[in-house]
């Protein structure tokens, strides 16, 4: 099993370095959408997103952190800082509307109000299509 894990990362790992060479060249940053549950999903998937981070391989992260449960967000966020410290920009992902579920504005905002308050860089919000007025109402005040 562990050696199937470290296939799947080295063929994925591949693509991210050819994708960080592109990317130089024309002078543009390197981003990921990753899986928030970092050595129970990504990891095994392939998406060793912490050490590409670590290697400079990746300019920003976007940890698809979405759930309905404030502490369990915390834990996730407080994780992903750890463990990419300063090699990485953070975008913390917020999921407004998603498969875990739905937030109400008032949620969303606390998340986003703890990203905020732990110094990242910024937040993504999933998706676009599930705010409301009352969520843009809301995020021109921050």
């Amino acid at each position: 099993m562990y050696k199937e894990i470290e296939t799947r990362n080295l063929c994925v790992k591949e693509v991210v370095e050819e994708l960080r060479e592109i990317t130089r060249e024309k002078g543009l940053k390197l981003s990921l959408a990753a899986r928030a549950n970092y050595l129970g999903d990504a990891v095994v998937e392939g998406q060793d997103w912490v050490s590409w981070c670590r290697n400079g391989l990746l300019d920003i992260v976007a940890p698809m952190s979405y759930t309905t449960k404030f502490d369990t967000f915390r834990n996730l966020l407080e994780e992903h800082v750890r463990l990419v410290g300063d090699s990485a920009s953070i975008f913390e992902g917020v999921g407004r509307s998603s498969s875990a579920g739905t937030l109400t504005p008032e949620e969303m905002m606390l998340q986003i109000g703890l990203a905020k308050e732990k110094g990242l860089s910024g937040i993504t919000i999933f998706h676009f299509n599930a705010l409301t007025a009352r969520d843009f109402e809301l995020l021109k005040t921050i």
